[in-house]
């Protein structure tokens, strides 16, 4: 596998930019390019509604730029403050050393760079994707991460894996 690795002292600058206190939880969700992945975002911003996200808990959305711009106005709506909805980052494996979880697609990249980051996750295999969930499976039996299902979109749900429920 190839990946970079985060800068050294990444989570610290990242989180000390963004203003993430030492008491406080950050999550990184994210779909890739974006073209696919309008289930899963929509799916964590609305988790963050329900019971069971931890108090201080903070969401950080990335969409992919070929999320189309409808859908993108739409899920920004949707977050209102309680999440932070953009494009893309620059710095996207600084931001995932600085999160406590990540809610995301389980592209090739990503899924590098997750490990790479050494940060807990929770990916969704695209599903015309054979390759993406025999890659997912393989690393969540070694402890590496933690395969979403369909059923695991549901709010309610994902806000229970989110605070650390099964």
């Amino acid at each position: 596998f190839v990946t970079p690795a985060p800068a050294p002292g990444a989570r610290q600058r990242v989180r000390a930019e963004l203003g993430v206190g030492p008491g406080e939880r950050l999550v990184v969700a994210s779909a890739g390019g974006g073209s696919v992945g309008m289930p899963l975002l929509e799916a964590a911003v609305r988790a963050f509604e329900r019971p069971g996200i931890p108090p201080g808990t903070r969401l950080l959305v990335f969409t992919g730029p070929f999320l189309p711009e409808p859908e993108f106005g739409r899920l920004r709506a949707l977050a209102g403050g309680r999440a932070r909805v953009e494009r893309f980052s620059s710095d996207f494996l600084s931001l995932l050393a600085a999160a406590d979880l990540s809610i995301s697609m389980a592209g090739y990249n990503t899924t590098m760079n997750l490990l790479a980051a050494r940060v807990p996750a929770l990916v969704w295999p695209f599903a015309q994707n054979r390759e993406q969930r025999m890659r997912s499976e393989r690393l969540a039996a070694r402890g590496a991460l933690r395969v979403l299902a369909d059923a695991d979109l549901d709010p309610a749900r994902l806000a229970g894996l989110v605070g650390g429920q099964p």
